[in-house]
């Protein structure tokens, strides 16, 4: 049982480009949200699942995180999303 077991956790740097990206974005669906609301309220239901959708598809998938596991000369690199969900990249 001389297992060696090494782990490491590296978090994903992202490039100053998608924060402004993800600002413009969040701003032009609040604005929408607004413009909806004061014309129409079925427009408004429209744009606040349209508000939803970016926030939940974009904002959250914001963090990403690769770990390298290896464990007696294998190698595991899986990818977390919002340290919740686990992608297995290699094997």
């Amino acid at each position: 049982m001389n297992d060696a077991y090494y782990e490491l956790a590296v978090k994903r740097k992202r490039p100053e480009l998608k924060y402004v990206l993800y600002v413009v974005i969040d701003l032009l669906a609040c604005i929408a949200f607004l413009i909806a609301g004061f014309t129409k309220p079925l427009y408004w239901i429209g744009s606040a699942i349209t508000l939803l959708f970016f926030y939940v598809y974009l904002r959250l998938r914001l963090y990403e995180e690769y770990e390298y596991i290896l464990v007696n000369d294998e190698l595991t690199i899986d990818a977390i999303f919002h340290k919740e969900a686990r992608k297995a990249l290699a094997r």
